[in-house]
């Protein structure tokens, strides 16, 4: 293990019983104790009145700072602009993935919870955890405070410790506990999802409580403004140079996103499923600010909105999974599990940076062996100070890779983690302009490996296509005889967006396919159905034969539609010989009952 820089090495052995002995001392010397009751009689203030009393300047910029880990090792270090970073590596036997705020990292240990420079690496204090869950951590250079529950999840606790592992207060809380801030002499609380206090450093007292919107759960910086987090973000103070005023909310435009979406933040424990969405964003600090955008990861794949609209502006997918991201206005770092940080401009996912979390040799930690080839699990990521950097106006100004072409690429991915995101991005995908949006619904509908349920909305959607009309037409064709028979286009989508585009150019296409052995029965009839528009005397000869052979034959309510449309249709195009075959087909006793029906209407009416 790498000492502090200007440190000594210590053994090994002697740190960590002195370790040990601030733990023990930091047990038994508590100084404050609180329980905060949401049923006790203290009046809830106004947010904006609450939001005002708090102190200014609140806080330095930090530098930026990352940490990831397994079941064995973690490695981290600090980024700033300007300066090469040097990451150190430890191993360790990790009982609960690491947490970061500012420059401090804390990880579970076995029973106990241990404190790292997250500069150095080198350790701070340890604290026992109590059979508890660190879920979120606050820090502010001197002090450090803990967000802890229960296994059960049925108690809620806050610890602050000093640098020294000196246990300083102890907040209890009924039920659940967000995010704390640690300001100049207080600690700023959420609690409960509607409260949130602010706790004397000194004393130990509850000073004031607010009341806050339900929900509302975690305190976040962005730079040196203090928000509730959200969306929507609820400001509570800061350098105010913006003029956004105390207790302002900022929120996102109202849009699905991928799955369930929670909060991302270095400082919030990452328990999440597979299905669920993180959230990076940095709280716009005026109405007048230029349009930024936010980040959305899910899995493998990171995706782009633009604030103001929603409009999604990219999709990266990476193959390696995502286990962090953090967001400045005008930048994303993606943290994977093959230890690579990713930096990408905001508005077009265009490299800027790449770093690798390795030490170098000789700089590895004693005990196991490293195990270069095994991912990380787990990783933090905060923003700070000029880091992620900005983009060159030189990289602004280049056209990004076409958003089509992004979501055609990952919806060709068959990896059943990604098949609920696909299933998203196939409706984002139909609601694009271009017509290059309809080749790609064409191959993903195409697709025989794809999910069932992928492929089944890609039709749907497919149908709801009014351009792409020769990427339609060359699917016919490429499923037609001449060229592959075993080729099967989404016939029915196909059929069904042709008809609304009165394209007739597809009628001869369409009519080939409806004496095609292969399809469905409701593929059919949404063709059949298509041609009652479409068709001319020139596809007669091809309707004939399907008529011919069906009328008879048709078992099923599809094919039975199918056979009705077919006959109208032979009415309108084939003349004397068309209406002559309609005849004799509503005078066989061997036609279909619900055709025969359906003929004699048709032939009443005229």
């Amino acid at each position: 293990m790498r000492a502090a820089a200007g440190g000594s090495r210590r053994p090994r052995a002697r740190r960590w019983l002195a370790l040990g002995a601030l733990a023990t001392l930091g047990a038994c010397a508590t100084r404050n104790e609180l329980q905060l009751d949401p049923g006790s009689a203290r009046k809830l203030e106004p947010l904006e009145s609450f939001a005002a009393r708090l102190p200014r300047p609140l806080t330095a910029g930090a530098p930026g700072a990352v940490v990831v880990s397994r079941s064995d090792a973690l490695a981290g270090g600090v980024l700033e602009p300007g300066k090469v970073p040097f990451f150190w590596r430890r191993t360790s036997q990790l009982s609960a993935p690491p947490l970061l705020a500012r420059e401090l990292v804390v990880y579970g240990e076995g029973r106990w919870l241990q404190a790292l420079d997250a500069r150095s690496g080198e350790p701070l204090w340890t604290v026992q955890r109590q059979g508890a869950r660190l879920h979120a951590l606050a820090d502010d250079g001197q002090l450090s405070a803990l967000a802890l529950e229960s296994e059960r999840a049925d108690r809620h606790w806050l610890l602050v410790i000093d640098r020294a592992g000196r246990e300083r207060l102890r907040v209890q809380l009924p039920n659940e506990l967000g995010t704390p801030a640690l300001l100049p002499s207080l600690l700023l609380v959420p609690w409960g999802g509607r409260f949130v206090s602010t706790i004397d450093l000194g004393s130990g007292a509850e000073l004031a409580r607010a009341g806050v919107e339900p929900g509302v759960q975690h305190a976040l910086w962005s730079g040196s403004e203090l928000w509730l987090a959200g969306p929507p973000w609820l400001h509570l103070t800061g350098s105010n140079e913006a003029g956004t005023p105390p207790g302002h909310s900022r929120g996102l435009p109202s849009r699905p996103l991928p799955g369930q979406v929670e909060l991302g933040s270095a400082a919030l424990a990452p328990h999440l499923g597979a299905d669920t969405s993180r959230l990076f964003a940095v709280p716009p600090a005026a109405e007048a600010e230029p349009a930024t955008s936010y980040l959305v990861v899910q899995g493998r794949a990171a995706l782009s909105f633009e604030s103001s609209r929603g409009t999604l502006l990219w999709v990266r997918s990476s193959a390696s999974p995502i286990l962090g991201a953090a967001a400045r206005p005008e930048s994303f770092a993606l943290c994977e599990a093959n230890g690579v940080l990713q930096v990408l401009a905001a508005g077009s996912a265009r490299p800027l940076e790449q770093l690798q979390l390795s030490a170098p040799p000789g700089e590895q930690s004693s005990g196991a062996p490293e195990r270069r080839n095994e991912p990380w699990s787990h990783c933090a990521l905060a923003a700070g100070s000029g880091w992620p950097p900005a983009p060159p106006a030189s990289a602004r100004e280049v056209a990004p890779e076409e958003l089509v072409e992004q979501l055609a690429r990952v919806l060709a991915r068959s990896e059943p983690d990604l098949a609920n995101l696909q299933r998203f991005l196939s409706r984002e995908l139909a609601a694009r302009p271009e017509p290059e949006a309809t080749r790609v619904l064409i191959a993903l509908a195409s697709r025989q490996s794809a999910d069932p349920i992928l492929q089944a909305e890609a039709e749907d959607l497919l149908a709801t296509r009014r351009n792409g009309v020769d990427f339609m037409l060359q699917a016919l064709e490429r499923a037609g005889p001449a060229h592959d028979p075993v080729a099967r286009a989404p016939l029915g989508a196909l059929a069904d967006a042709l008809a609304a585009l009165e394209e007739k150019r597809a009628a001869p296409l369409l009519a080939a396919q409806l004496n095609q052995l292969g399809h469905t029965a409701a593929a059919v009839e949404r063709v059949a159905r298509a041609l009652e528009v479409l068709a001319s005397e020139s596809e007669y000869d091809a309707l004939r034969v399907f008529f011919s052979v069906w009328r008879t034959s048709a078992d099923g309510p599809e094919l039975v539609a199918a056979v009705q449309s077919v006959g109208r249709t032979l009415l309108r195009i084939g003349a004397a010989p068309g209406r002559r075959l309609v005849q004799l087909a509503a005078r066989d006793p061997l036609t279909v009952p619900e055709v025969r029906a359906e003929l004699e209407r048709e032939l009443s009416r005229d």
